[in-house]
């Protein structure tokens, strides 16, 4: 017969190895790539959900909702550095008076509408026209040049050292398709 603490013993051995049997990847699971396509569900417990373009206003709740289903043109990164995204650079005029988004090739949107810098600029304008938290700072936008297919100008009233931070960490660089 095996005594209590023996038993004890064992059980937290048998309990270690499960969860270390649990917690180790498979071969499979490491030679595993990216999955791409199919169908995202979320399920969502803050009520009826929404979903759409930044400018569509949701609120507060429905915007959440747009953060996993849309990109920014730029983000920051955990030391609020601001990195590349859907533009792949961007130039800032020496007298900050412009700001020049080169934008990423071959991207297209779900609904197959190609990304380019028409749709940036549509996105941009009717956020400001949607007037949601935080567009304040497009107001310093003059106009918009479409330099080519994915090149995008912001012509300034004067330099705003927030423009580029807010296009990166909020809805304001969200770009949903805009045929959608």
């Amino acid at each position: 017969m095996i005594g209590t603490g023996k038993c004890v013993i064992v059980a937290i051995l048998a309990s270690v190895l499960l969860i270390i049997s649990f917690s180790q990847p498979t071969a499979a699971q490491a030679q595993a790539k990216p999955q791409y396509g199919g169908t995202f569900t979320w399920n969502h417990n803050g009520g009826v959900s929404k979903i759409g373009a930044p400018a569509d206003n949701l609120g507060q709740q429905g915007n959440r909702n747009s953060f996993p289903a849309l990109e920014n043109l730029i983000k920051t990164d955990e030391q609020e550095r601001i990195q590349p995204w859907l533009a792949e650079s961007w130039t800032v005029a020496k007298d900050g008076k412009s700001i020049t988004f080169k934008l990423r090739k071959g991207i297209k949107f779900h609904d197959g509408t190609p990304f380019n810098a028409e749709a940036v600029k549509y996105n941009l304008e009717a956020v400001l026209k949607a007037n949601i938290p935080g567009s304040a700072v497009l107001n310093k936008v003059t106009s918009y040049d479409v330099v080519d297919e994915l090149t995008l100008r912001l012509n300034l009233k004067e330099y705003d050292a927030t423009l580029l931070p807010r296009l990166g960490q909020s809805l304001l660089g969200m770009i949903a398709s805009p045929t959608a």
